[in-house]
């Protein structure tokens, strides 16, 4: 025993000594906490508990633990609102999954929810914030969003928590987006359910058996030895996508007949995506829900597969004993937590072993599945392959219909996997049915109890709710007492809808927050725009109101809509020495849509908006390196570039609300305000600026998820007019040997423009003051050593014969242009890194083009570091 004691704990887990003293691990399931896994991005959570006094847990990641704060009122929107939050002892990791019943005389003793959950970023040095008692961060989760505050106060408010408080601070929601519209919110009250489960307080309370039990449900049986996967087929080997988005169908007034498509049924469940990473499974529904809690089985099934890294996309349903699905059975089962005679049916695998497979053709992609799931049948009786038959049309859907299936997915056969609503997919249905906001209901009459009818809208363009009808046929017993429950704490004064109700079944409508999404089923819309003869089928949890809308038919894809296809480019088959992609005879449908593809950007050499394209198409493999994760300036030129580059051109730091496709935003803050810089990590958010109109994308220093530490350091070698080539060339040679002398690595990139960039990689720690200092002296340092050649001021008058050395792009906010982006520049020229060796006057003197580029790339034999 003493040897035990006296062992030491590894630093990142010491401050949690406190945590386990108060607990009696042998009685609570909660996490003991040993060596954290590293995270790819710090979480937060807040959990709703339900001990002596009911209160809210907001936790943060950082230095392998959860820093922790009791808020007794929970979180605000409003930013008038100080809510206490008492700073506590810090909790395990693990501890973020922890939803379930802490036992009687155990500390902390009783329910916690999983109220809320996502990432933060802190925004400064969250170390001296923490010390100093001012702590902002952003917050990306379900239900909290947008800037925050965390302020110590020295008076010592009396609150009845397990022991007196320690350390008192505020919780301040900061003004900004997020809090347009909802000042006065109360949030905890708007969202009473976990985002975890779905399951409210009363519900987590009532499973006797919800005691915590961590990921070891997840963990793969040690007596099964697996046999090998199938292997990945051809595709693009790439890391672990942080987030995906499942592909959706679009309603079509017919199927299509003929050509490369295939029919799978339509299922009448909750769509989910599948995540296994190193081994560990997660469901997630289409509206990013994690419920991996609400289908223990099917997790434990899934985690025997002998896959470490994969993305399967699937429907998880309840069959009837005819073989149809039955979504009312399926809601019943989620309410009682009996997890029998679920099913999950798999019809797409996107991601598998470390390759992304979502350029390639669906078939391909399913060939794949149906080997991996019929291999391990036995071992996942309820992970099903989505079978296909090799025809769409009428004849298919009649058969489906018969057969008393919801209708048909129809998917072309020779289709990418893209992460949106496409016409790659289109879905018919056997009968009209889709969801509808529920924005009231209507007092019960005669036998019926607790309710008459729902009160239902949908969204127009404008966002306004726009009501639609009443449905009071379709609820047996439990679900109007489900349904009824969950209308009592969404109650509300106000109508939701935009304009006045005149039915007259609605003149003692009762109305409630537009929270909840009721699935219906319907014959037909009538003259005036409302359901004729609906019936409730059941509550929806994976939708969010907001995107409720009519759905409407459109006519099925042909070769009349070719014109609306997005553009087709070279297929990826491989990269030759230079990291260049091959040309090859077959297309990949690009997974963007390119408006106006034969717009000119550069009129004086006719280069348009889809030569750009398949430019950056060719260049990604070498691109991406040097521009993913990066936080991102762009030079914007929508309507091209003109003689006046200012008439027409603009530089974008930041984007708000018109953010393209493939393109994500990360907060930097500058000079007491808070920026959204654009970010890219993949091709297509690549191609999305191309169609956003930028010829320009320049880079910071940094990474976007460290920010606060650069990773390289920039001298711009700017000439003045009447610097010769080969003096620039010998001037380049000068500073890079004394970099070279001092231990540094440095390399050299043609901007372009007239200049050149020497680029050295840093070692991890430098704080960007720090930078600022090293970088100005080694410029000085080449003036007072080169004094006829050099100058380190702007200023025009002294810099005649010379070469400015600039070291002002070594700061948080400066940018320097991305490796192969091309520039607003007549010719489109391209910024390319080059070799020391290559450096000469005959490549000064003719720029590399965006035509000429992968020619130029090829005599340069140029394969980037990272580094570039």
């Amino acid at each position: 025993m003493a040897e035990r004691k006296n062992r030491k704990r590894p630093p990142e887990v010491a401050d949690l000594e406190k945590y386990r003293s108060k607990r009696d691990f042998k009685r609570t399931r909660e996490p003991e906490g040993g060596i954290p896994a590293p995270s790819p991005a710090p979480l937060f959570v807040v959990q709703q508990h339900a001990a002596r006094r009911l209160h809210y847990d907001l936790r943060l990641e950082a230095e392998g633990v959860l820093k922790s704060w009791a808020v007794p009122r929970g979180p605000s929107y409003d930013p008038g609102e100080k809510r206490l939050a008492v700073h506590v002892e810090d909790h395990p990791l693990e501890y973020a999954d922890f939803e379930g019943i802490i036992p009687e005389n155990e500390y902390g003793a009783g329910t916690v929810m999983v109220w809320d959950r996502g990432t933060w970023t802190p925004l400064g040095d969250w170390k001296k914030g923490l010390h100093e008692g001012k702590l902002t961060f952003r917050l990306e989760g379900r239900k909290l969003k947008g800037i925050w505050k965390l302020i110590r106060i020295r008076e010592r408010v009396q609150e009845e928590f397990d022991e007196p408080p320690r350390d008192n601070w505020l919780l301040i929601k900061a003004s900004d987006e997020e809090t347009k519209g909802l000042r006065g919110l109360e949030v905890t009250a708007q969202e009473p359910l976990s985002v975890k489960t779905g399951r409210s307080m009363e519900q987590i309370t009532a499973q006797k058996n919800a005691y915590w039990k961590g990921s070891r449900e997840a963990s793969p049986r040690k007596d099964q030895a697996p046999k090998p996967a199938p292997p990945p087929p051809r595709g693009t080997k790439a890391p672990w996508p942080e987030s995906f988005f499942p592909q959706l169908a679009t309603l079509v007034t017919r199927l299509p007949e003929g050509g490369p498509w295939v029919s799978e049924i339509k299922f009448d469940g909750y769509r989910l995506i599948a995540r296994i990473s190193q081994g560990r499974v997660t469901l997630v529904t289409r509206r990013g829900q994690d419920w991996t809690g609400k289908f223990t089985p099917l997790v434990r099934e899934l985690s025997r597969l002998p896959v470490r890294n994969a993305i399967l996309d699937g429907e998880v349903v309840v069959m009837n004993p005819d073989g149809t699905t039955n979504f009312q059975k399926l809601q019943n089962i989620l309410r009682s937590a009996n997890e029998k005679g679920l099913v999950y049916f798999v019809f797409d695998l996107p991601y598998y072993e470390d390759h992304d497979l979502t350029g390639l053709p669906l078939t391909e992609r399913k060939k794949v599945l149906r080997e991996l799931l019929t291999m391990y049948r036995e071992r996942v009786p309820s992970v099903r392959y989505s079978e296909h038959v090799d025809q769409s049309g009428a004849r298919v859907l009649r058969a489906a219909c018969e057969n008393s299936f919801e209708g048909i997915i129809a998917k072309r056969g020779d289709s990418p996997y893209v992460q949106k609503r496409t016409r790659y997919w289109v879905k018919k249905k056997c009968i009209n049915r889709q969801e509808f906001v529920v924005g009231g209901y209507t007092a019960p009459k005669g036998t019926r109890s607790l309710f008459g009818s729902l009160v239902l809208g949908y969204y127009n363009e404008k966002r306004q709710l726009v009501y639609c009808g009443n449905v009071g046929t379709g609820f047996n017993e439990d679900s109007i007492k489900l349904v009824h429950e969950r209308l009592k704490q969404l109650e509300q004064n106000a109508s939701p809808f935009a304009s006045p109700l005149e039915d007259a079944r609605n003149r003692d409508v009762r109305y409630v927050a537009p929270r909840l999404v009721a699935e219906v089923e319907f014959s037909d819309w009538t003259e005036g725009g409302h359901l004729r003869h609906p019936s409730f089928v059941g509550l929806r949890e994976d939708k969010k109101p907001e995107e409720i809308g009519i759905e409407k038919e459109t006519p099925p894809p042909g070769d009349e809509e070719k014109d609306q296809r997005p553009l087709s480019l070279p297929l990826v088959k491989g990269r030759d020495k230079e990291g260049l992609v091959r040309e090859g005879v077959e297309e990949l449908i690009i997974p963007i849509k390119l408006t106006n593809p034969d717009k000119v950007l550069y009129p004086e050499t006719g280069v348009t908006k889809e030569e750009l394209a398949r430019y950056y198409l060719r260049v990604g493999g070498v691109m991406l390196p040097e521009a993913a994760n990066r936080p991102l300036v762009l030079v914007r030129c929508p309507e091209g570039l003109s003689e006046d580059m200012r008439r027409n051109c603009f530089f974008q730091k930041h984007l708000r609300d018109d953010i393209p496709e493939g393109v994500r935003t990360t907060p930097i803050e500058e000079k007491g305000q808070v920026g959204l810089y654009p970010v890219v990590d993949d091709i297509t958010g690549i191609l999305s600026l191309a169609q956003f109109g930028v010829l320009e994308i320049h880079m910071l220093g940094c990474r976007a998820d460290d920010v606060e530490h650069p990773d390289r350091m920039i001298f711009d070698l700017d000439p003045a007019p009447d610097v010769s080539k080969g003096r620039l060339i010998e001037a380049t040679f000068f500073i890079r040997d004394f970099l070279k002398k001092n231990g540094m690595e440095p390399h050299l990139k043609l901007t372009g423009g007239k200049g050149i960039h020497i680029v050295v990689p840093l070692r991890p720690g430098m704080n960007w003051d720090e930078l600022k200092t090293v970088s100005r002296a080694i410029a000085l340092e080449m003036v007072r050593t080169r004094p006829e050649w050099f100058v380190a001021t702007v200023t025009k008058r002294k810099r005649t014969g010379k070469i400015l050395v600039d070291y002002l792009r070594n700061s948080l906010g400066a940018s320097t242009i991305v490796p192969y982006s091309t520039r607003a520049k007549p010719g489109a020229p391209i910024a390319i890194p080059i070799d020391d060796s290559d450096l000469n006057e005959e490549l000064l003197a003719e720029p590399v083009t965006l035509r000429n580029a992968v020619e130029w790339m090829k005599v340069l034999r140029r394969e980037p570091s990272e580094n570039s």
